[in-house]
């Protein structure tokens, strides 16, 4: 009964709290900007080309071989 309570004053304390006025917050240039452009969903969704080809294995490959390289160098280069 008492966490009921708590919850009620609590939510009389927030509902007398002052908001700022939004209106004052939004710039005149904002207010005078055009509406953006509306466009269909459809042409939000339209998926690209594969960007994998034949040779995206072997350079992945190469570039996991130069990260570890260099993950390697720098884990056994010496802090100044």
């Amino acid at each position: 009964m008492r966490p009921l309570l708590t919850l009620t004053v609590l939510s009389f304390l927030a509902a007398c709290a002052e908001f700022p006025d939004v209106a004052q917050a939004v710039s005149d240039s904002a207010k005078r900007a055009p509406f953006p452009d509306l466009i269909p969903v459809d042409d939000i969704l339209i998926e690209d080309a594969a960007r994998l080809d034949e040779n995206s294995d072997d350079q992945l490959i190469a570039r996991v071989d130069r990260l570890n390289r260099r993950a390697n160098e720098l884990r056994t280069r010496p802090i100044e």
